[in-house]
């Protein structure tokens, strides 16, 4: 952060891979979140890289430079789970990244192997769904609520539910992973209702829709309940 107030430039310079500081920062988040890091890196110090060069936020990075894929900070932003200020951020430094789908190239270590999905699935994808951050997705590109993606044929509404956190249960704990919610109150589950209702209210008919393995939203939601069922009595058998 102090190299970047020093000098804007540095933050328009690129690796041996071609990805900017912006694309760095946000990969580093990215394998914080797998590896469940307490601290992470603070979003004023992702806002700042931004800020200074947002030219970034429209640069697709293809991390193999064998020119198959790659992606835009938004969607690495989304498969992170970034605080809903950084997308909201990289959608006004470039709203077409909403609409982009992207192929992840097999050999990317910290970003998901899954080919052309919209930022919006992966941003559904997350146990601690951000309700703000599919609101901000969906009020940018309208349309993608209605996008199946090009692995397993799926909406959005699909990975909301096949998502921990969409059990439909309102009262499922954990604290919401935007370090901006000071609330302190366990809400993982009411965001997720929350975005389930967002999107059967801008899209009524996706949930009729089947996935490539003939999956209802309904019935993925109904199976992960199941499982997350299973999974306490488990745990609960075991102490």
């Amino acid at each position: 952060r102090t190299m970047s107030n020093q000098n804007n430039n540095l933050c328009a310079l690129r690796d041996v891979s071609g990805r900017y500081p912006l694309h760095c920062i946000l990969l580093r988040l990215c394998q914080q979140q797998q590896q469940k890091h307490q601290q992470q890196i603070p979003v004023q110090v992702i806002q700042s890289i931004l800020d200074r060069y947002p030219v970034a936020a429209q640069k697709v990075v293809d991390p193999n430079n064998n020119k198959t894929g790659g992606y835009f900070p938004l969607h690495i932003a989304c498969a992170s789970n970034a605080p809903a200020t950084i997308i909201q951020s990289l959608l006004h430094a470039y709203p077409p990244a909403a609409a982009s789908m992207t192929t992840y190239s097999e050999e990317e270590e910290h970003v998901d192997n899954n080919n052309k999905q919209l930022p919006i699935h992966m941003a559904c994808r997350h146990a601690n769904i951000n309700f703000k951050s599919v609101q901000a997705l969906l009020a940018c590109y309208p349309s993608s609520c209605h996008v199946r993606d090009g692995k397993h044929g799926c909406l959005p509404l699909h990975y909301c539910c096949m998502a921990k956190s969409a059990s439909c249960h309102s009262n499922t704990g954990g604290v919401s992973s935007d370090p901006t919610n000071n609330s302190g109150s366990n809400n993982n589950g009411s965001e997720a209702v929350k975005v389930v209702k967002l999107l059967l209210r801008e899209y009524p008919r996706g949930a009729a829709v089947r996935d490539d393995h003939g999956c209802l939203p309904l019935l993925v939601a109904v199976r992960n309940m199941n499982a997350s069922s299973s999974s306490s009595s488990s745990s609960a058998s075991a102490s």
